[in-house]
């Protein structure tokens, strides 16, 4: 029998920059995106928790963090932005817009992280390296976008949706 998953387990430390992957060490399944950290060490966006309950995300964690957990990489995973006028939508209230944004900034796509309670960093989507800041003024902000997965019999199925940032109350 064949089974549709043609990538073998690996850690964080082996996979390229800018990779989808699944973890389910920790409480539960976790998606995230492998990244370069400003020190050019291996890291993550963790996309569906925090490094503590109750914090924001999508957060930056380092590879000590994932503590050699077997990841499951999606290689052929695809970032689809939302193009709706609910997600370009400004926010409505004067609380601080939460991370998880994608940020084009000229030539650049961004996503806008947490780190720790430490305000936002960015990372580059296309190359997986952080970016200590993007000029968010002059861009387009999109806050709802889904992670989409080429399977090996051609068919494509959605394997994560972000529904937009949660507002930081200030």
């Amino acid at each position: 029998m064949k089974l549709d998953l043609c990538q073998d387990l690996v850690t964080l430390g082996d996979m390229p920059p800018a990779t989808f992957f699944i973890d389910q060490k920790h409480r539960g399944s976790t998606f995230g995106m492998s990244m370069i950290d400003g020190g050019g060490n291996p890291g993550a966006i963790l996309f569906t928790r925090a490094v503590t309950e109750g914090d924001a995300y999508p957060c930056l964690v380092s590879e000590a963090f994932l503590q050699n957990s077997a990841l499951l990489p999606l290689p052929d995973a695809y970032l689809v932005p939302d193009l709706s006028a609910a997600s370009l939508a400004k926010p409505t209230t004067t609380d601080l817009e939460g991370p998880g944004e994608i940020i084009l900034s000229g030539d650049k796509r961004f996503f806008r992280c947490t780190i720790k309670r430490e305000g936002f960093r960015y990372v580059d989507i296309e190359s997986g390296n952080f970016s200590g800041e993007a000029d968010e003024g002059n861009s387009i902000h999109i806050r709802m976008w889904k992670v989409m997965n080429i399977l090996a019999v051609g068919t494509v199925r959605e394997i994560f949706a972000f529904d937009g940032p949660t507002p930081i109350k200030l």
